[in-house]
């Protein structure tokens, strides 16, 4: 790979392989999660492919604090105080994924009508869906699947509050990450399962149970950028 500068950066193959083969992962556990034919070998394929799809969700959030970080590096070398217009910045990465996200709600709702599937959501919560920030209960009467797009735009919603409480430094980024992580696990591991506040910690609900995963690829974009590795020799 050629040498990284401040004004280009080349397109990182190794990255565009790692996401293909997460979203094959995720492809693999849905299939069997929901094959009809309950054959034991079926079942084995399922358990062992729920572990690779929970281990490529887990691939997904540093991806994505990989690739905002990585974009933002070359301001941190240009400048102490990085000159980032975030809402600038947040409306270039909603117009990313509400598109995509609407035309997929909009088709999923389209199949209901033309089947007739019935769905249990008052006008409040279908606009709730609509705007992607929602519990997961509710995503689940339309396609629990959503739940993934709630969590990721949390992710791009904090972040700017996560890089200017870190000062920008990415081995702070990562502890804060680390420690916030393990707050959630601890408060999970105490509180009852089935209670609401499990629930919210735990089901994929808030961007705390993959801040850890987050925060660790902002940590390893910002050293990408510089060392063109991620770690020294």
């Amino acid at each position: 790979m050629s040498t990284q500068t401040t004004t280009s950066k080349p397109r990182l193959f190794w990255l565009d392989r790692l996401k293909g083969l997460a979203i094959l992962s995720v492809v693999i556990f849905h299939f069997f999660q929901n094959y009809h034919d309950r054959l034991s070998l079926v079942d084995i394929l399922a358990r062992n492919g729920a572990k690779v799809g929970y281990a490529a969700v887990d691939i997904f959030f540093t991806i994505a604090g990989f690739n905002i970080s990585y974009g933002l590096a070359s301001l941190l070398i240009k400048s102490s105080k990085i000159p980032i217009n975030w809402l600038n910045w947040l409306q270039q990465r909603l117009l990313r994924l509400y598109p995509t996200y609407w035309l997929i709600l909009g088709t999923t709702l389209l199949i209901y009508y033309l089947f007739n599937n019935k769905f249990n959501l008052d006008f409040l919560e279908l606009i709730r869906i609509f705007i992607g920030l929602t519990s997961y209960q509710e995503f689940k009467e339309i396609n629990p699947g959503f739940w993934f797009f709630c969590v990721i735009l949390q992710a791009y919603l904090i972040t700017p509050l996560l890089l200017s409480t870190c000062n920008y430094q990415p081995q702070k980024i990562l502890s804060l990450g680390i420690l916030i992580g393990v707050v959630t696990k601890a408060i999970c591991w105490f509180a009852q399962p089935g209670s609401e506040l499990y629930g919210l910690l735990a089901d994929k609900n808030l961007i705390f149970s993959y801040i850890t995963q987050f925060c660790l690829g902002i940590y390893w974009g910002f050293i990408y950028f510089q060392e063109q590795k991620f770690r020294k020799i």
